[in-house]
């Protein structure tokens, strides 16, 4: 997302519950902020599905009004085919613990990842004056 110009807000973060409704509601709450979003990482295959589902009902075209990034599984059904990282969870995992041991050891630390990206057609690419 970076690679194309994407803005990140932290206030576009939340938590994705497992039921329909309490999703809907927190991704209906994120949608109503002044500066909405214009890409999403979605973590897991329900609240991937969630997440097609209610832009479906309210028209929100995925791949051209918000993009969708997926960090886990995917759903090879949905489209249009989401964008995935592909990268081995655990090794996500060592290298966010190695990164916390040293801040709480007081070392600044500056650690780069190398995401292995599978391209679908979610994340559109930004054009100038966008």
């Amino acid at each position: 997302m970076a690679e194309h110009g994407f803005r990140v807000n932290p206030g576009w973060v939340f938590y994705a519950p497992w039921e329909w409704e309490p999703f809907e509601k927190a991704v209906e709450a994120m949608f109503s902020l002044k500066d909405t979003p214009e890409v999403v990482i979605i973590p897991g295959r329900r609240a991937l599905r969630f997440f097609y589902r209610f832009c479906g009902n309210r028209g929100i075209e995925i791949g051209r009004d918000i993009g969708v990034m997926a960090n886990d599984d995917v759903d090879k059904e949905l489209r249009p085919r989401v964008t995935v990282t592909t990268n081995d969870p655990a090794v996500i995992a060592a290298d966010a613990w190695k990164l916390m041991e040293q801040c709480l050891e007081g070392k600044i630390s500056t650690r780069t990842v190398q995401l292995h990206v599978r391209q679908g057609a979610s994340v559109r690419r930004k054009t100038r004056g966008r």
